[in-house]
């Protein structure tokens, strides 16, 4: 896989990253780009989120993010005055992609604190004089109209999906996904694993698949395997979720979450290329949904007859 070495990402457990890490600067799987950097970890999508957290939680201990005017400035680029980016090499990227999907934006992220007016870390509390107290612990919170203390995941839920959107809006990225210590067994169920946020990003790299599969290696053990789809022990685990993503189209619900996402006139300059192959794939699931309705007609009309002639002949 001959390319720029700036434009590669890894995604996987962090000891599998820094072992094909090596491998890469080896020279193996064919690999002639340049790895400029010394750390692995200036390429994993796990560091980019980490910064994005870093900054925020600077902020918040500043009590810099509280109103919605102080969020939007930030989102809209303030961040960058705070980000350590000399050895991140994929910044302007990461944020650029952050952007492609609304559930991603830093608005929308932290829709709830921004609405409350309030935004702590886990474990510092406020006296009655508002000073804070405690011990900082590793989340987010605020408190809603109700005084209920609602802790913020979204960044770490859908973290590691902004990796694949970085793939639909830059060709020239190239990501290896390792998958050695991913846990893809029930790959359908989306409730929270300890790799939660990696199981995410698989099932996002498949519905992204006919965008992204030219830019995409998976790895285990050191080679080079087919998607994890197509081969390998938990092919039967992502059929269920196949066969599950399918009833959802012809329920018409797949459709309308594509057509929701069609970016805004300024992203779709970003992603020209992207955006295309999202419009071919919203028709073409829409032509799906319109199949498997037409076949439930026709599977509900013989049914009908069937039982009809049942009760004829009694």
């Amino acid at each position: 896989m001959p390319l720029d070495g700036d434009k590669v990402l890894l995604i996987g457990l962090d000891v599998s990253c820094e072992r094909l890490f090596k491998e890469l600067n080896e020279g193996k799987y064919r690999f002639k780009g340049e790895l400029k950097e010394k750390d692995h970890r200036a390429y994993m999508i796990d560091t980019y989120n980490n910064e994005v957290k870093r900054i925020i939680y600077d902020k918040v201990r500043k009590d810099e993010l509280v109103t919605r005017k102080q969020w939007q400035q930030f989102a809209n680029g303030g961040i960058n005055d705070y980000v350590r980016s000399d050895n991140l090499p994929l910044w302007k990227e990461f944020m650029a992609a952050s952007k492609e999907n609304p559930k991603n934006q830093l608005t929308n992220s932290f829709s709830g604190a921004i609405q409350a007016g309030n935004i702590e870390i886990e474990g510092i509390q406020r006296d009655k004089s508002g000073n804070k107290i405690g011990i900082e612990g590793t989340e987010l919170y605020y408190i809603d109209k109700h005084e209920d203390r609602v802790l913020i995941k979204e960044l770490d839920e859908n973290g590691g999906k902004i990796g694949i959107d970085m793939l639909k809006c830059y060709p020239t990225i190239k990501a290896y996904i390792i998958l050695d210590g991913i846990q893809m067994k029930d790959i359908a169920n989306r409730r929270m694993y300890p790799m939660g946020q990696l199981r995410k990003m698989l099932r996002y790299a498949y519905r992204s698949w006919p965008i992204i599969k030219d830019q995409v290696t998976f790895m285990s053990k050191s080679r080079i395997i087919p998607p994890p789809w197509h081969e390998g022990d938990f092919v039967k685990d992502w059929q269920v979720y196949i066969e599950n993503r399918e009833n959802k189209v012809s329920k018409g619900m797949e459709v309308s979450s594509f057509l929701a996402g069609i970016h805004s006139p300024e992203q779709k300059k970003m992603c020209t290329n992207g955006t295309q192959v999202l419009r071919k794939m919203t028709i073409g699931l829409a032509k799906r949904a319109d199949e498997l309705n037409e076949q439930k007609k026709r599977e509900s009309s013989r049914i009908k007859m069937q039982r009809a002639s049942t009760e004829s002949e009694r």
